[in-house]
Parts: C-alpha cells; sequence; structure tokens
C-alpha cells in the first residue's frame, strides 16, 4: 500500500514514572517510544489478553506517551487500529479497552478491530501468520488504517480543534494582553494643551516614570517632519545596571559619555545632562507636531 512502518519493541522499557523503580523520561526506550509517536501518522495497537484485560507493558506504553509535549500534542488527531491475540477463545476485553485509551490519547481510532483466538495455531514454526479468516481480518483492518490516514492527512487539526479550548486560549491571551498592557507608561499625562491658546506642548518627564526598574536596556527615537520636506530625528540609547548607568550616544544635543572601561554615570546625572536637554530641544517641534495632528491652530 505504500506505507512505510517502524515496529517498537517493548523489551527493557522501565515502568512509568512514579513507580517505585520508575526511570526518567531520558531512558533511550522512552526516547524512542517518544520518537516513533511524534513520527507517525498511524498507530497499530497491539496486545495478548491476559486475565480478561490488555497486559500491563501494553499500559507501560502508553502512559510513558505524553499527552501534549509543551504545545504538541504526539497523537491528537492521528489515525490507530487495535488488535489482540489471545490464548483461549475469541475475547474484545482487550481491544475494547485499548479503545477506551485511545479516545483518551485524542486519536481516531477506526471502526474495524481483530481479535485472533487460540494464537498458538495460526502461526508456523517461523513465526509467520497462517493463512485463514484470521489473517484476512488483519489485511482488512491495516487497509482501513491507511485509508482513513489518508482521508485525515492534512485535516487532522480541523478535526480535533474544541470549542472550549479555542475560548480558554482567547481568556489566557486577553489576560496576558491585560497584564502587558497595564505596565506601560500611559504618556498622556506628559501632554499639556493651554485653554487660552489652545497650543500643545510637553512636559517635561521623569525617566523612572517612562521606564520600569526592570528594564535593562532603553533606546528612544523621533522623527519629526518639518516644513519644506525636511526633518529631525534625534537618538538617545542607555544601558544601565540597578542605579548606574551610561548614556550610548545622544544625536541631537551632541554629547557622549565615557568607554565601558570607566566608571558608569549615574541614571539621574544621565537624565540631567542628556535627556532633558534633548527633550527640551525638541519640544517647540512636538508642540508644532501635535498641533497639526490634533488641528489645533498655531499661536499668534
Amino acid at each position: 500500500m505504500g506505507g512505510e512502518v517502524k515496529v517498537f519493541d517493548p523489551t527493557g522499557i522501565p515502568l512509568p514514572d512514579g513507580a517505585p523503580d520508575g526511570a526518567p523520561d531520558t531512558h533511550p526506550k522512552v526516547q524512542e517510544l517518544r520518537s516513533l509517536a511524534a513520527w507517525s501518522e498511524g498507530k497499530v495497537w497491539c496486545s495478548p489478553e491476559r486475565h480478561g484485560a490488555r497486559t500491563g507493558i501494553m499500559k507501560a506504553q502508553i502512559d510513558w506517551i505524553p499527552l501534549n509535549t509543551e504545545a504538541v500534542r504526539p497523537t491528537q488527531g492521528k489515525t490507530l487500529a487495535v488488535m489482540q491475540v489471545s490464548g483461549g477463545g475469541q475475547s474484545f476485553n482487550a481491544v475494547n479497552q485499548m479503545r477506551i485509551l485511545g479516545r483518551w490519547m485524542r486519536m481516531v481510532t477506526i471502526p474495524n478491530q481483530s481479535s485472533v483466538a487460540k494464537a498458538f495455531n495460526e502461526f508456523d514454526e517461523a513465526g509467520r501468520m497462517k493463512a485463514s479468516a484470521y489473517y484476512d481480518r488483519i489485511v482488512d483492518v491495516m487497509e482501513e488504517l491507511f485509508k482513513f490516514t489518508l482521508l485525515t492527512r492534512g485535516v487532522s487539526p480541523y478535526l480535533v480543534d474544541r470549542y472550549s479550548e479555542r475560548k480558554q486560549s482567547a481568556v489566557e491571551l486577553s489576560k496576558r494582553v491585560k497584564q502587558q498592557s497595564s505596565n506601560l507608561p500611559d504618556l498622556r499625562q506628559y501632554v499639556e494643551v493651554s485653554p487660552s491658546s489652545s497650543a500643545a506642548g510637553f512636559k517635561q518627564p521623569q525617566m523612572s516614570d517612562l521606564y520600569p526598574s526592570d528594564r535593562q536596556e532603553v533606546k528612544m527615537g523621533v522623527n519629526a517632519q518639518m516644513d519644506k520636506g525636511w526633518s529631525r530625528w534625534a537618538n538617545q540609547g542607555f544601558l544601565w545596571r540597578a542605579a548606574r548607568a551610561t548614556a550610548a550616544s545622544c544625536s541631537a544635543s551632541g554629547r557622549s559619555t565615557p568607554g565601558r572601561g570607566k566608571q558608569a554615570t549615574r541614571l539621574q546625572d544621565v537624565t540631567r545632562s542628556a535627556v532633558l536637554p534633548t527633550l527640551r530641544s525638541l519640544r517647540p517641534l512636538l508642540g508644532r507636531s501635535l498641533q497639526n495632528v490634533l488641528g489645533i491652530p498655531s499661536r499668534r
């Protein structure tokens, strides 16, 4: 049928984490299992039935496959076929239990399944299954798995998309946006408009109000369009640790500070010597630009 098949041998896989002699998820067999789970588009789970249930080693393998790894769900939306073998009469307890596990792992379990009774009679000395109705049923299951895998390829994210998860993600995103926006300074408090003349300007801001204390780097730039197509641009950059700071550049005021090898200037001194002169030099220009934006007539 053209599919690439890989078989996982559970020999040597440890008990899941939390067991008394459990191993970490860095165990080589666990890593191999998880790698195959992420690589495959469709899966086949086959387990013997012992004491009316699937085996413990089968459940251990499924327990080692996480529901999600960071933002990736390694099994969600992938196809699954379940099969079992029995030493006695035909039974469906193991496949029914694996169907429940497949649904829990958010997999698309195909309708068809296989249960081979008295399995010791169905294989030759080389370990190959003999021709029988059981063999034909296994071929039917594999064909159906292959077809369902092709049908769901590329549309699995759409099929398993859930309203409740979209709603929860939207709420979490809204909280993050509100939390981030609450940490931003309100620049409206630094704009002053004269009621008598309708002139607009900027107040003298405090650097401690503009930038949070945990910020390590600050860069400020202003680009203002002037008459006759001319423009004026100014940039001010800072890099500080704790209460010390060093001004990187100030193209508007022409000031500079010592290099990294010399003692850094305190943030207050840098603010007084570099930032405030820059803002004062741009104050008339910014006032005129703000008037044009707000439609306020200039003062004659």
